[in-house]
This record gives structure tokens, sequence and C-alpha cells, in this order.
């Protein structure tokens, strides 16, 4: 017999069924039976409850990260959501690593494990890994491959150099996978080629936060590939609009990879569709053709120029040749045309550098022999060669080197935003690398420039001052203080010459000594520009007369509050007519 609701309403004591059963009982002693039609779909009165089963588990993360007493959660996700049995059972692979309960977990000591939840019903899995730090260690930042690019062949085997920074990173066993193992089998920092192909080889650290990657290109011994492109030209000048085909050549010609692409460096300059250029606006960029595969690679500067612009056509230097003694230095007076060219900006490089070190259009002579001394327009369009024969020094006194450098004081006091000047001499007073570079041990305390250091925050730092050899050095602390209670900044007001002008002969240089008030202004820095640069060329408050004629020294303060301009007059060196 099933219960149903029918014979629920026979128990009701406010039912037909219930009285009639009543009013029978005492005259009947027998049971009553009552006939009751039964129809699908009755409703039960106490539905029995539906037992849903587990079909999946999973964990919101693959990885966690924690220092050691810090904790986490891994948040399982169980489907269906309604589940019946959500219970679950969790495992560590090291309990001594870390501690779990409830999903909630703690690191307990630096190590790398594996969590992984159960559930009851089922027996469905997931897994995760935790990994634990130590918060005094240094843990990886970045991974340096020693080569963008590696090309090997089929079955030839290749190792991998790589650096983990910082240097004395804790978790330096990496991680090495490949995104085609097909072309490439890898073991850790080793591939071997397996195929002909491309394919990427992969480093990661054990949280997998960090990773670094290179191309891998494995060939076939038995095919030949593009050793060398060939344009028909290093560098090309086009006007703007103008198109131009780029001829080239590559060998060996029967190469298999002889499929190339090019490019631009810079596509607003010049616009590239294969070996087709064209010039867009007035600048410099590079056509690039590389093989399809990425292993050989050309390069052809592109000049583009407007029209309407005049370019340098000639550089004059005062000599084609210049004959000097070893540790001699020199500067070489140059002028060019037209001068109002637009890139008139030009860079001196030496053709030896051990003969020669050249630094604008100064030379210093380094050992005997012949070098060049190179000028060039920076859009490498125009360049002048000076040839340069060094000779040995003969009966000439020993050369001698900076032994020690001082200066005015060992340590200085700054507040935040003041500008000191570092007074200093050298001995002895005649050594030919009395050259000196400034530099600041903490940039973010210090900025240093020349003898000259602004103060940037309050802290600690040094002022460096070296040989440009290296071989002389020495450190002045400098402790920086907030202000307080200080007086208003002050700013220049004034700069002082020596002379309000100066009278010099052709190729004549002169150094003009200045001040300035108050000696504590904040702005103590200064730039020095000529009036006319075909009459005298000036760096720093120094000039060198160029031509016969009137011109100005002019002197600004950087943030231009300040200008103090200095006449100069040129003139012809004196000629004697009727020498005695």
């Amino acid at each position: 017999m099933f219960w149903h609701q029918y014979m629920t309403n026979i128990q009701d004591p406010n039912s037909q069924s219930y009285s009639y059963k009543k009013l029978y009982a005492n005259s009947l002693n027998s049971e009553i039976t009552f006939i009751i039609p039964v129809y699908n779909n009755m409703p039960d009165s106490n539905p029995m409850p539906q037992d849903i089963k587990v079909q999946g588990i999973s964990i919101n993360q693959d990885t966690f990260v924690v220092n050691i007493n810090e904790t986490g959660d891994a948040i399982l996700k169980i489907t269906p959501a309604d589940a019946t049995n959500k219970d679950v059972v969790w495992w560590v692979s090291n309990p001594e690593v870390v501690r779990v309960w409830n999903g909630h977990f703690r690191g307990l000591k630096e190590g790398i494990v594996t969590l992984t939840a159960t559930t009851v019903d089922g027996g469905y899995s997931a897994s995760c890994k935790v990994i634990v730090r130590n918060p005094n260690k240094n843990y990886v930042q970045s991974i340096q491959m020693e080569k963008e690019q590696y090309v090997s062949y089929v079955d030839e085997a290749f190792d991998i150099a790589y650096t983990c920074y910082p240097l004395d990173s804790a978790n330096t066993d990496l991680y090495w996978i490949t995104d085609n193992p097909e072309v490439i089998r890898v073991f850790g920092n080793r591939y071997r080629g397996l195929k002909e192909g491309t394919a990427k080889l992969i480093a990661v650290t054990d949280d997998g936060k960090v990773r670094a990657e290179s191309k891998v290109i494995i060939r076939d011994k038995n095919k030949l590939y593009v050793d060398k492109i060939n344009l028909d030209k290093e560098s090309y000048i086009i006007g703007i609009d103008q198109a131009l085909d780029i001829g080239f050549t590559y060998t060996p010609t029967n190469a298999t990879n002889a499929e190339f692409y090019w490019t631009s460096s810079n596509d607003e300059v010049l616009r590239v569709w294969g070996n087709r250029i064209r010039g867009l606006k007035e600048g410099t960029a590079e056509v690039i053709a590389t093989t399809l595969d990425g292993t050989v690679e050309t390069r052809a500067t592109v000049v583009v120029r407007n029209s309407n612009q005049s370019y340098v056509k000639e550089i004059k230097t005062e000599k084609e040749e210049y004959t000097a003694k070893v540790d001699e230095a020199i500067d070489i007076p140059f002028t060019y045309t037209p001068t109002d060219a637009a890139n008139a900006e030009f860079y001196w490089t030496s053709s030896d550098d051990e003969i020669l070190r050249v630094w604008g259009n100064r030379f210093r002579t380094l050992k005997q022999g012949t070098a060049e001394v190179i000028v060039r327009t920076l859009d490498g369009t125009f360049e002048k060669r000076i040839k340069v024969t060094v000779k040995e020094t003969t009966n000439e006194p020993t050369v001698s080197y900076v032994k020690e450098i001082k200066t005015e004081k060992e340590e200085y006091t700054a507040k935040v935003d003041e500008a000191v000047d570092i007074s200093y001499t050298y001995a002895p007073t005649d050594a030919v690398n009395a050259e000196f570079y400034w530099t600041s041990s903490d940039d973010e305390i210090l900025r240093v420039w020349g003898n000259r250091f602004r103060a940037l925050k309050p802290g600690i730092a040094e002022v460096i001052v070296k040989t440009l050899d290296g071989t002389i050095e020495k450190r002045i602390k400098v402790t920086v203080k907030e202000i307080t209670n200080e007086p208003t900044i002050s700013y220049v007001k004034e700069i002082k010459t020596e002379k309000e002008e100066y009278t010099a002969k052709v190729d004549e240089a002169i150094d003009i000594p200045f001040t300035y008030t108050p000696t504590d202004a904040v702005n103590a820095e200064f730039y020095w520009t000529s009036s006319d640069n075909e009459i005298l060329r000036v760096w720093g408050n120094r000039f060198r007369a160029l031509k016969p004629g009137i011109a100005e020294v002019i002197v600004r303060t950087l943030d231009s509050t300040i200008e103090k301009r200095i006449k100069v007059v040129v003139k012809e060196e004196n000629v004697v007519l009727y020498p005695e």
C-alpha cells in the first residue's frame, strides 16, 4: 500500500469519510473498506528529497604565491551548483610547507606544494600549486637570454645561456617550454632541432610571473640559406613624394629561404612596400631588408629632403692635414656652406680610436701612427676627412699624469634645491690626462654637472670626480638637509664679466671670466651663445674668433631670466709691410 492524499483525507476529523467510520464503529466489529479511485499524477503530501550528484570540481587559480606566515584561499567551484553533497577532502603534498583547512591555507616555510581537493560524492579532484616565499630573499624579476634568436640544424643540440636578475635571486630554477614541440624538443635550457621550422623557446619562473623567450630557427643541413643581402647603396637621398626602387642581390643565389620583407624604421618619414620606397616628410629613416625567417638583415640610410630647403654642400677646415706629437690636443676650426643649411649639425669621429680620440672638433693624439678625423652631417649626407699624422715625442720631458685631486672641502652640507660649486685643483698641473668627469653616487639626492651639484632631496650622497682615463678618483661627501624656516629662495640678479668688450685676432681663443650675484642663486646655471656663428664660435665661457667682424657673446641663465652681452671685435692678423 502506498500513501496518498486520499488516505490522509480519511484521517481528517472533518472529512466525510471519518464521519462514516465513527458512525459504524460501535455497531460493526469489523473494518470498513472504502474504494478509493487512484489517478495518475496524484500529489504527494510528503515527497522524498531527490539526490543530485556531483559532476565536477575546479579551483579558481592554478598557482598561489604567499610569504611565510601569510594566508590564502583556494576557492572551489562544484558543478552542478545545487549538488546535494558538496563535502570535499583537502590534501597537501608537504604539510611542513603549507597547512590547509577548508580551502584556507597558510605558508609555513619556503617551498612549493600541491593542494588537492577531492569530492566525497563521486571522488572528483582539482589541484593547484602553492609557492611559499621567504620575504628576506630576492626572487627573479627578469630573465635575460643570451640571444634573441638562435639558428641550428636538425638533430643538433644547443645550450641556451641566460641570466636571472637580480643575480642573488633564490628561484633561478626555471621551467623551459616551447610553443612548437614538433620543431624543437626542450629539456631544461637545452633544445634539439627535430625538423625544419621555427619555434619559440620560453623560460618561466616557478610562479609563472616572469618569462623570457627567444626565437629558434631549425635548418636542414642539406639545403642552402641566404647568408648575405647586398643593397646597391649604403645610403639614399630622395625628395618628399619621390619614389625609388632599391636594387639588391643576395648570396647564394639558389638559397631556399630567398624571400624577403622590407620595412621602414620610421613610417612617418619613409613608406616602404617591397623594395620600393617613397619619401613622406623631411627626415632620416632606414630601409630594412630581412629574410622571412629573420636570419639575415641589411639596412640602408634614407634621407628625405624638402626641395624648399638648402643643405650642406661643403665643409671647409683650416687645414687638410695635421701633424701632431703623442698626447697633444688640437682644435680643428671649420666652416660650411651654405650658412643657412637646414642640416648644419655635425658629429666627429676617429678612423682609429687607438691613435686619435675625438670629441667635437677637438682631437687628442694617443700613439704614433696615421688616422683620420671624420666630420659628417648628422643626416649622414655629407662628410669630410682630415688626415692626422702622429709622431713620437722626442727630446721631451717625461709625460706626467694626474696623481692627486684636491677639493676645497672634503664634505659639504647643503639644503634642498641648493646649487654648489666645488673648487678643486690637481697635481701635477701639467698632467696630460687632466680631463675630468663628475658623477653622483645617488641621482635622486644629488644632480651633478661638471664640478657643480644641486641638492634634490634630504639624504647623504657622494660627488665623484675621476680622470677620463679612470686612473684617479676622489669622492666628496654631501649631506642634504630639508629647508626649515629658511629665507626666500634667491635667483640670479646680475652677471658680471671681467670686460664689457674684447678685441681678438682671427683664430684666437679667449676665456671670459665671470661672476654672478647672489652667489647662492638657485638658477645659477648658464648657457653661452654667439650672435653670429660665422664670426664667433662659443662653447661655455670660451670663444674662438673665426673671421673679421663684430659679434656678441651672450650668456643667459638656463631659465632665461637674466642675460648679458659682451661685444667682441675680431681683426685680421697684423701684416708687417717693411720688416726690419
